[in-house]
């Protein structure tokens, strides 16, 4: 799926249009209805002018009824003629460069009460770059949401000050990729899809690797991720575990699952994606 995504964006050159991030979130829906059938579901605002760049990416286990989303916003590459480091994701303080798309990725996951969310970052690289780069970015990386909030925070009160924090220099420290997420390790190995706990464990060790990799702060832009010994405060706590009452877009996915419906269209804010681990 990144190499797709890679390979997509680099047909803009040719094509001479640039593509929003919304066609490349579309490739990441599509690729994963083929790669997973009847393992997902997937749901659609019902008003097709609610899409926004973001997306929800749901692992669910209903058997032992616990899930955790992760919300994901997702950004575009813009290269640098010369040097692929140069190049920059320069919509990273929308809109306008008030950061509050940013706030609000991080606002809306903490009130998400009846399940368990992590803020994301997805960022999306054209494959000329992955290859400048020796292969050490994909077409698709993710970072986290916390530490990348940071980073617009700092953008927005440098007015007019133009500092480097958009570049992908900047932020590749904070990558790791999409297998992170979606594909089995550690305790899941063997399992087809990720369990929740499998895929918020493997997540969570990513972030705290790249606070690691960071020497804890030495640019002073990741202080929550320096504290607690190193682990990020958006390592949650919180048990996967559902509450009583099935959150209705889980109960809307069972629903849809046992008519054999993989995409719908349902009340919900944004696309979500609900992967069944069981």
């Amino acid at each position: 799926m990144p190499a797709l995504v890679a390979d997509f964006l680099d047909l803009e050159i040719s094509l001479r249009r640039r593509f929003r991030e919304e066609s490349v979130s579309d490739i990441i829906v599509a690729s994963l209805l083929r790669s997973a059938g009847r393992d997902l579901s997937v749901q659609l605002p019902i008003n097709e002018k609610i899409t926004g760049n973001d997306f929800d990416i749901i692992v669910f286990d209903p058997v032992r009824r616990s899930a955790v989303q992760f919300r994901i916003q997702a950004k575009r590459f813009s290269p640098h003629p010369s040097n692929w480091q140069m190049g920059s994701y320069k919509e990273l303080a929308h809109p306008h460069n008030s950061g509050t798309q940013a706030a609000a990725l991080i606002r809306s996951s903490a009130t998400e009460r009846r399940l368990l969310t992590v803020p994301q970052y997805a960022f999306y690289n054209p494959a000329r770059a992955c290859a400048a780069s020796g292969s050490t970015i994909a077409g698709i990386e993710l970072a986290d949401g916390h530490a990348v909030r940071q980073l617009v925070g700092a953008l927005v009160k440098a007015k007019p000050k133009r500092l480097p924090y958009e570049r992908l220099s900047t932020l590749q420290p904070l990558f790791f990729p999409l297998s992170t997420l979606l594909c089995p390790s550690g305790a899941d190995v063997g399992r087809r899809m990720v369990t929740p706990e499998g895929a918020r464990r493997a997540v969570n060790d990513s972030i705290a690797a790249a606070a690691e990799r960071n020497g804890g702060d030495p640019i002073k832009l990741l202080p929550r991720q320096a504290s607690a010994g190193g682990r990020s405060r958006s390592a949650d706590e919180r048990s996967t575990l559902l509450a009583t009452d099935m959150p209705p877009v889980l109960a809307a996915a069972m629903g849809a699952r046992e008519r054999q419906i993989t995409v719908a269209r349902t009340r919900v804010s944004r696309p979500k994606i609900v992967l069944f681990s069981q």
